[in-house]
């Protein structure tokens, strides 16, 4: 009983602050808002860089970009703008030329109210300027510097950590050797666009900080970027990524999801600073793109330990998640040097553009995979090759784009788009991606669940029939010829999507959502034949989102319904409620939600985007019956110094006596989370 007083007065207070808020001036926080409209078309089983994009966002936020020379690669970096949009901007930059007032911006075709009113936060007006001479005086001058040190942890005992000290000192094997908690340091230099340095430390909860399975934080990352010295685009040294073609030779980050149905393919294309603390997706050395007229020639070359089971001299898989908190863990810990080395030679017209992209790994030891059916062809030895010819060019209202790659394993990838926009307000894509099941070169990272073993198309299309409204619809159908994990055959998958948008003003926006999926898998339950069946599972996803950003104010309802072949039809249902406002008296930012979820088993999950502090992104899974609520409090102390705090706790009521598995398995019914972080600039 005592625990529903808690949350009833934690609602009460909430709708007091709601209230509140109504009568105060808020601020108009926009990124959180792209990153949730991105965070909507993530699937379940999709793992995203949400980083990558804040950094970016906020970067323009603070150093926007010149509508009178922005180019179609700092354009994209706004991920809230689709490919109409984009070519729309160019073409009205194109053929006005110089912009006076950022009121221009209606006259675009194409551009909603939202799209309008974002870019208000990361576009300027200034008389075209093409000096980009600098010194290190005004380097050292001028740039800006950023600490965030950050602590994550968990009220509730979690049953890796129940132990004394003899007694894992006795059993190491049997619990995490780290303590409870999450730690991270990040620092940051820029000076404009022209200087980027930056490092990074970090260790996960239950890897340990000291003692003798570690000495200080698990992982440290280092980066120096130099843009637009003499002839060089860029140069990288450090920790970067890299990225060209439509991903199918290399392209090291996360999937990048788009607010849009019509844009899948990769934005960012190049060489770049990782400043994310993710331990997989990054080169680490030296690369450099030079410009000479309309080539550009980049060369790139890393050197990096990576996770990996080495026993009897080889390894079968790389381990990608960078946790360290177990023994079995801790034995793999950068076992595996490897080299890679590659090059990209494009040329870049107007309306125009092919590129030649190659990719070598070589590993200290052989590759030997483990022998099950889905591995069957996976390449074998210390050296994997790959290349790949990507092209894009412009036709009429055609836009055509794709890639084709081999691998040394006589492998072959191809993925083909044709972009059309008969108006400004009609957008179709139509895609075709053919990835053999020979084909799985590390990296590869190209449109679809995987560069491996996939024939699919794709179709979107984007209709703007009135002035405010916005019809999305999309659909991916795709069939894995040979097995592939947890389905020992082939198996087909369906992805569907429709959306409606209305947007009447800049701080408001009215969202309707529907998702349907099918998959195909190994059955789970016993086998009644000797032959292995594989069962379909169906789910469908109804989501209505409400947002208006001048009081902060969301509310989010969603219902799913999933059905496996011989079983039950189950459903879902989400309610969640989100207010934030900024007191103005003390400029303290404030920002809560409560969550009511009723998900009859995994099936019927939801994964919904959560506001956090900043630079930190939460989409928390949640499935039982159960509500979820959260408060976060962000205020800058002193100009140069900010503080934040995140409390946030899940409480099922389904009669559950554990919360979690395995050694994160937690006694109780409930979950309890806290945040740190503290933010220095100067």
């Amino acid at each position: 009983m005592h625990i529903w007083n808690v949350r009833l007065s934690l609602l009460g207070v909430l709708l007091l602050l709601l209230a509140y808020a109504y009568a105060q001036p808020q601020t108009n926080d926009i990124v959180d808002e792209i990153l949730e409209r991105i965070s909507s078309q993530i699937t379940d089983d999709e793992e995203i860089d949400l980083a990558t994009i804040y950094d970016d966002l906020i970067y323009y936020r603070q150093n926007p970009i010149n509508l009178n020379t922005a180019t179609k690669e700092q354009l994209e970096r706004l991920f809230f703008l689709d490919e109409i949009q984009i070519e729309n901007i160019l073409f009205y930059q194109y053929k006005y030329g110089e912009i006076y007032t950022i009121y221009e911006l209606v006259l675009i075709d194409g551009l909603d109210e939202f799209a309008i009113n974002a870019l208000k936060n990361f576009v300027c007006i200034k008389t075209v300027d093409s000096s980009t001479k600098y010194t290190f005086k005004e380097v050292f001058k001028y740039g800006k510097h950023n600490l965030l040190v950050r602590n994550d942890g968990t009220f509730e005992q979690k049953k890796g950590f129940r132990r004394t000290k003899d007694e894992l000192n006795a059993n190491p094997e049997k619990f995490y050797l780290g303590d409870p908690f999450y730690a991270s340091i990040k620092y940051r230099f820029h000076y404009k666009e022209y200087v980027q340095f930056g490092f990074s430390a970090e260790k996960d909860t239950g890897e340990p900080f000291t003692g003798k399975y570690n000495k200080g934080y698990d992982s440290y990352n280092g980066y120096l970027q130099l843009n637009d010295l003499w002839k060089f685009r860029n140069i990288v040294v450090g920790d970067y990524r890299a990225a060209f073609g439509q991903g199918l030779v290399i392209r090291t980050e996360f999937a990048m999801p788009d607010a849009s149905v019509l844009h899948i393919s990769p934005r960012n294309n190049g060489l770049r600073k990782s400043s994310s603390t993710d331990e997989y997706y990054f080169l680490r050395g030296v690369g450099a793109t030079l410009d000479i007229k309309k080539f550009q020639i980049t060369a790139f070359y890393s050197y990096r330990k990576m996770d990996a089971d080495t026993t009897g001299g080889t390894f079968s898989t790389i381990q990608t998640n960078g946790l360290h908190r177990k023994i079995s863990e801790l034995t793999k810990k950068r076992t595996l040097s490897t080299q890679i080395a590659g090059a990209n030679i494009s040329y870049n017209a107007r309306s125009f553009h092919i590129g030649i992209t190659s990719s070598t790994v070589i590993y200290a030891l052989p590759q030997q995979p483990n022998g099950e059916l889905y591995t069957s062809f996976f390449p074998r030895g210390k050296v994997q090759s790959a290349l790949g010819i990507d092209y894009q060019f412009r036709l009429y209202k055609f836009n055509f784009s794709g890639e084709t790659a081999l691998s040394t394993n006589r492998g072959v990838a191809t993925i083909n788009n044709v972009f059309f926009t008969p108006t400004s307000r009609i957008g179709i894509l139509f895609s075709h991606r053919y990835y053999s099941p020979r084909y799985n070169h590390l990296y590869a990272n190209a449109f679809g669940s995987n560069t491996c073993n996939e024939n699919g198309f794709y179709t979107g299309l984007e209709i703007t029939p009135l002035k405010n409204w916005k019809i999305s619809l999309s659909g991916n159908a795709y069939r894995r010829p040979w097995a592939s994990y947890q389905t020992d055959g082939a198996a087909t998958f369906y992805r569907l999507l429709g959306r409606l948008e209305y947007a009447p003003k800049s701080n408001l926006t009215v969202l309707a959502q529907i998702q349907f999926r099918q998959d195909e898998k190994n059955d789970p339950r016993p086998a009644t034949t000797s032959q292995l069946a594989i069962v379909k599972t169906l789910k469908h996803n109804y989501t209505l989102h409400y947002t208006s950003l001048g009081i902060k104010f969301k509310t989010y309802i969603a219902a799913t319904h999933a059905k496996t072949s011989g079983e039950k039809t189950t459903h879902g249902f989400l309610l969640l409620q989100n207010i934030g406002y900024t007191i103005p008296i003390v400029k303290i930012n404030l920002n809560g939600g409560y969550a009511y979820f009723d998900a009859e088993n995994y099936n019927n999950r939801f994964s919904v985007y959560e506001n956090d502090i900043p630079s930190v992104f939460s989409i928390p899974m949640l499935y039982g019956k159960g509500c979820r609520y959260y408060l976060n409090i962000g205020y800058n102390v002193l100009k140069n110094f900010g503080i934040w705090f995140k409390f946030a706790q899940t409480y099922y009521t389904d009669n559950r006596t554990t919360t979690g598995s395995g050694w994160d398995e937690i006694n109780g019914n409930h979950k309890s989370d806290f945040r740190i972080q503290m933010r220095f600039s100067f």
